[in-house]
């Protein structure tokens, strides 16, 4: 009998900037200087040829989205404070760019996802 074991990896995305349902640092809210943090990228699937990334926020009614972002190359691992390895899309504010519009105080992440 031949016994097979199989190990499933979840897709991670993480950004140690902040950690999730925490408040985010002004420092990537219009506050400041409104960049994008570091977002790291684990487990990214053999076979995958790109990488989208969505930045919103469920919480605000009629969901705003900071962040569209596609075309990432899929052996991307970290995406650096106040850079864009691919393609942005519109934002909530009309704009191709990465916005965090909220006060930061009040605010907390609530999704990244690729």
């Amino acid at each position: 009998m031949t016994t097979v074991v199989t190990t499933i990896l979840l897709l991670q995305v993480t950004s140690k900037a902040f950690k999730e349902n925490d408040f985010v640092p002004s420092k990537y809210s219009n506050e400041k200087e409104n960049i994008n943090p570091p977002i790291e990228i684990n487990n990214v699937p053999a076979n995958c040829k790109s990488l989208a990334l969505i930045i919103e926020d469920a919480d605000i009614e009629g969901h705003f989205v900071h962040w569209r972002m596609w075309n990432i190359d899929p052996t991307t691992t970290t995406i650096n404070e106040n850079s864009c390895p691919g393609i942005q899309g519109i934002n909530s504010k009309n704009t191709n760019a990465y916005f965090w519009a909220m006060d930061s105080n009040t605010t907390k992440y609530t999704s990244l996802s690729l």
